[in-house]
């Protein structure tokens, strides 16, 4: 990420995070809660480590589109920790 007028002032972010939706195969629900969390790394002229947890659920209001609700608990060593709210579009 950088900003358009000084490029050279970015930081790079790199990210994994695996989810476990908890999916019904036998009943087909138009809700389907999951929960998720993950580790990050943030860099630019050092490194910090990142991590988060949280869970949500999707939405299904179509075959393969649904909204997607998730609550996020982040973590960062020096700094302490931050919560956040999300919204979006998921498709599979």
């Amino acid at each position: 990420m950088w900003p358009r007028v000084e490029p050279s002032e970015g930081i790079g972010l790199l990210s994994v995070g695996p989810a476990w939706h908890f999916v019904d195969r036998t009943h087909t629900r138009k809700a389907v809660p999951f929960v998720n969390g993950g580790y990050g790394l943030a860099f630019r002229e050092g490194a910090a480590n990142l991590w988060y947890w949280g869970g949500g659920v999707n939405w299904w209001f179509a075959s393969h589109a649904g909204l997607r609700v998730e609550f996020r608990h982040y973590g960062q060593q020096s700094y302490g920790f931050d919560n956040a709210i999300r919204f979006g579009i998921a498709f599979h």
